[in-house]
């Protein structure tokens, strides 16, 4: 079966693979406006890769990485670039009451946040709200 091809992998060892095997192919496609945007296997292993060595940067290996977002090409490059690198991908609901995601933060204690520009207010939470271990929000863009 395919998926055994892949079984004892790690997550940065199946996109590596995934992008010898693949390369140029088209791995999935989004619509900005009126444009369809093709994403090929060696583009989406190229920007994980790009998105990972920064998180290696913050010496985040081990820790919670929150990504709040939405569903678009950003989310999924961040919670596959947070896995390959060795963080804990944290995905939170974006729908979440401003309450409910001011407690998930302080719970989780990430090292870093990742969110879209819709959530710029609700990342903001008070200075003094956060645990010693949180770190500053990093906001997504195209």
């Amino acid at each position: 079966m395919l998926y055994e091809a892949y079984w004892d992998m790690t997550v940065y060892e199946m996109l590596e693979k995934m992008n010898r095997r693949f390369g140029e192919k088209e791995l999935f496609f989004y619509r900005e406006g009126k444009e369809t945007v093709e994403i090929s296997y060696a583009r989406f292993f190229s920007d994980c890769q790009r998105l990972a060595g920064y998180l290696e940067s913050k010496e985040l290996q081990g820790r919670r990485v929150v990504i709040d977002a939405r569903n678009t090409y950003e989310q999924v490059v961040s919670f596959f670039a947070v896995m390959s690198m060795g963080a804990i991908a944290c995905p939170l609901n974006f729908d979440l009451p401003e309450e409910e995601i001011a407690f998930a933060l302080n719970r989780l204690e990430p090292g870093l946040l990742i969110y879209d520009a819709e959530d710029e207010t609700l990342m903001n939470w008070p200075e003094q709200e956060r645990s010693p271990a949180s770190a500053a929000p990093a906001r997504m863009s195209r």
